[in-house]
């Protein structure tokens, strides 16, 4: 058994007859419905959460979150790597592994009993979470790789041990673009990609790829120098000013650019604002993307990225988790094109109301 190679790296909702739609322009914009260009099922791509799930110490899966608002919002994909424990668990440069290797596990093991895919975070078992000091060390490190080779080892051999492989992506480092992931040179990162390629794969950049990008320059043309082409494409969307069609479409000229196959795109982390307008374009495109979750310390291991609260120790469910409970159980049937409007604010997603071709459920934010 081998690891495969993958990068990581308010609703209005209407129902309406066919015969009653219309192309009605507004000053922002107008989308277009084609209801003769079915583009499949509903997939619920929207459906991932970063972190979110309590773990158990002894790796096994959790069940403290009610399975019933698990399954209700649809969970189909979870990003983790025991991030921002405490003593005796602060990560393998501290000497302390052993406790975020657990809680991943058991969030990996969680999210398979769901039947969802799991993506290893492989910076917070290193200890780097984005609150580690100043004297941190990175791999490589003055030439000095002993250390991040002997991490990988362990962390390999335990994936193997504990039969984690099934469902399992693996990501070598969060945000290396930016400073409070990855403290080094784009050099020093780019060294520990092609070291690790052959076992796992992927950079998670924080900035969706633009032509005019340096970074993202030096590692498409880096990838293909050094026959280095993930499985997986990948980066994040958290700005107000960057959606999916866009930062695709910008990718797809970098790709072609530098003679890069195609290849499936995850944006593994969304702005948690703007559900419905993420919804919209990961169905569109057909692209997995999961909720971004900025919770802290034990907030950040709990809560199913905040779309439920807690009070006196009872689960119960925020505004968005409705959103996905709605999206999960409401949006099925056959999608139809949609060509989006002049104004990037107008977002619409269509799909007929299960098998009844003359009745849409459509979505739309503006």
């Amino acid at each position: 058994m081998t690891l495969s190679k993958i990068l990581v790296s308010g609703l209005l909702a209407t129902s309406v007859s066919s015969a009653a739609l219309a192309p009605q322009k507004r000053a922002s914009g107008t989308a277009t419905v084609s209801l003769a260009e079915p583009s499949g099922t509903p997939s619920h791509l929207a459906s991932g959460i970063i972190y979110g799930l309590p773990d158990n110490g002894d790796g096994s899966a959790n069940t403290d979150i009610p399975e019933s608002f698990i399954t209700g919002m649809g969970l189909n994909y979870c990003r983790a790597g025991g991030a921002q424990l405490p003593d005796p668990a602060l990560g393998w440069v501290a000497g302390q592994y052993e406790g975020r290797w657990k809680s991943a596990l058991s969030n990996y093991r969680t999210t398979r009993k769901y039947g969802g895919r799991f993506t290893l975070l492989m910076h917070d078992p290193w200890g780097a979470d984005g609150i580690q000091g100043n004297e941190f060390h990175w791999p490589g490190d003055n030439g000095n790789w002993t250390s991040y080779d002997a991490f990988l080892d362990q962390v390999f051999s335990d994936i193997k041990l504990y039969n984690a492989i099934p469902g399992l992506d693996i990501d070598i480092w969060n945000e290396p673009d930016v400073g409070g992931f990855w403290g080094t040179s784009q050099e020093q990162y780019l060294a520990t990609w092609l070291r690790t390629f052959h076992r796992i794969s992927g950079p998670s950049a924080t900035e969706p790829p633009t032509e005019s990008s340096p970074w993202w320059q030096n590692y498409m043309r880096f990838i293909a120098e050094n026959d280095a082409v993930p499985d997986i494409y990948t980066w994040h969307l958290v700005r107000a000013d960057r959606n999916l069609r866009e930062s695709s479409s910008q990718f797809d000229e970098l790709r072609r650019r530098n003679s890069l196959p195609e290849r499936p795109i995850v944006i593994n982390e969304r702005s948690p604002a703007g559900g419905v307008f993420y919804i919209s374009q990961f169905e569109r495109h057909n692209t997995h993307g999961l909720r971004a979750n900025w919770g802290s310390a034990s907030k950040l291991h709990d809560l199913l990225a905040n779309l439920l609260g807690k009070r006196d120790g009872e689960y119960y469910p925020v505004g968005e988790w409705h959103v996905y409970n709605y999206y999960k159980e409401k949006m099925t049937g056959e999608r139809v094109a949609v060509g989006p409007g002049l104004a990037r604010t107008v977002v619409v997603s269509a799909s007929s109301w299960a098998a009844k071709k003359e009745r849409l459920r459509i979505v739309v934010i503006v």
